[in-house]
């Protein structure tokens, strides 16, 4: 049989013992569901799709829910070690693991199914084996809908998975566990310096350092600190409009300026557009490029290495009047219209520093009072330079700028031990639900089976 399985389905060789079978022959499929029976006041938490994301529940967005209140799609039953594949865009790869004790009061969507390991088979070993590229790709395959993709509950169940011989199942779900674990730790790590991030950016924006490099205290030390149309301030500090600030500031091309046609496909002048702008970085992946002769016509909206992007659209996932600095590898760029590039006069401000304060949620009050707008909110250049902000002596607003650096240089540093991480556990997936590379099993595990 495994002979079999090897020449017609399988797109590599397995090891002795090991096999390709159905889903359904390893697990029940949406074993349980909640009846029309159901007590109406029956009380449960409810998993929907959208607070899952590739294995990790977001438990502040699931909700407790009752029977009569909840909605019609909260139906199947979910135990302990039950494994949830989500079956509405699963490219997205919603699926997870009931990793908890509890065995009533739990219920999910209708858009999982179920997946509750027999046989003796592991259900940690089964849950790995449904992000596999292997499984993956029969999804794809079996996916309904251009718009929406699904799958269906009768495709859930053909699913052809690589199993292994029980003992190992156990090893290898053990080491990818501990590989997911370390992921998770390094992602709630680089989560708390975000957190952090936040408290040391309003900070250091209304408080300062003084010049042992330390936050000034206003509560031990109110003496330096004084009153301003902006609160509480440094009294070395002033209230300036970033008009004040300003060398010279420009939107981008309206009109017949920059229109479609002038796009080119080769790299030449990149254009920075809203997309490119993100809250203190500038987002590469977004490309667009007109001609060095095109450019040269444009040439008052130049943008050069360090200079202030400021997105005069912002919605509910980008604020208004986000700000980064155009990154010193890029190269010759121009803005487009809604984009605002400002050069700040060097003897008053440095430009990262007023990016963190045009950025930081706590400092940004005049912004938002100058939005308008009905679908998105907008803000004109010549509004948007009469934004108050705090001014500091550029050599604090060195030292503020450096310390946040730092703290973003660890952020960094963590997010790359976590993609390092994320790396090793996909070549291990690779590695050992193909059997390529085998985990060592005791004599006394395979008696136990």
């Amino acid at each position: 049989m495994q002979a079999e399985a090897k020449s017609t389905k399988l797109p590599f060789d397995l090891p002795d013992g090991w096999s390709e079978e159905q889903l359904n022959t390893l697990a029940d499929i949406n074993p349980e569901s909640l009846g029309g029976g159901t007590s109406a006041s029956f009380e449960f938490r409810y998993i929907d799709i959208s607070p899952v994301e590739h294995g990790v529940i977001n438990w502040d967005d699931v909700t407790t829910q009752t029977f009569a209140d909840a909605p019609s799609r909260a139906r199947r039953v979910v135990r302990p070690k039950d494994t949830l594949l989500c079956t509405v865009r699963p490219a997205l790869q919603a699926h997870t693991f009931a990793y908890w004790q509890d065995k009533d009061g739990f219920i999910c969507s209708t858009g999982f199914a179920v997946i509750r390991a027999k046989n003796q088979n592991e259900p940690r070993y089964l849950y790995h084996q449904i992000f596999s590229d292997y499984v993956a790709g029969q999804i794809r395959r079996l996916e309904i809908g251009s718009s929406y993709p699904a799958i269906n509950e009768n495709d859930v169940r053909s699913l052809v998975l690589v199993v292994a011989p029980p003992p190992e199942q156990r090893r290898i779900a053990e080491v990818l566990d501990a590989v997911g674990a370390a992921i998770q730790r390094t992602d709630a790590l680089i989560n708390k310096l975000k957190w952090m991030k936040a408290g040391l950016l309003h900070d250091l924006l209304t408080r300062g350092l003084d010049r042992d490099g330390k936050l000034r205290d206003h509560v031990r030390n109110p003496e330096q600190f004084k009153d301003s149309p902006l609160g509480l301030i440094p009294k070395e500090w002033d209230v300036c409009t970033l008009e004040q600030l300003t060398e010279s500031a420009v939107d981008g091309p309206f009109g017949s300026n920059l229109k479609t046609e002038h796009y080119i496909n080769r790299p030449e002048v990149r254009v920075v557009r809203l997309q490119n702008i993100e809250v203190g970085y500038f987002n590469e992946t977004d490309e667009a490029y007109v001609s060095y002769s095109h450019a040269d016509k444009l040439k008052r909206y130049a943008v050069v290495a360090g200079d202030l992007l400021i997105a005069s659209l912002g919605d509910d996932r980008h604020p208004l009047a986000r700000a980064c600095l155009y990154p010193s590898t890029g190269q010759p760029a121009i803005v487009k219209a809604d984009c605002f590039r400002f050069r700040l006069k060097s003897s008053l401000a440095l430009h990262a520093y007023v990016m963190h304060m045009l950025n930081c949620p706590s400092t940004r009050g005049d912004i938002n009072q100058r939005g308008q707008g009905v679908t998105r909110d907008r803000v004109n250049l010549t509004s948007l330079k009469q934004v108050r902000l705090t001014k500091p002596s550029v050599l604090e607003q060195g030292y503020i700028v450096d310390a946040l650096a730092a703290h973003d240089a660890r952020i960094r540093c963590e997010e790359a031990k976590r993609d390092k991480l994320i790396l090793i556990k996909k070549g291990l997936m690779h590695d050992l639900l193909t059997g390529r590379v085998r985990v060592p099993v005791t004599k006394s595990e395979v008696v136990a089976v």
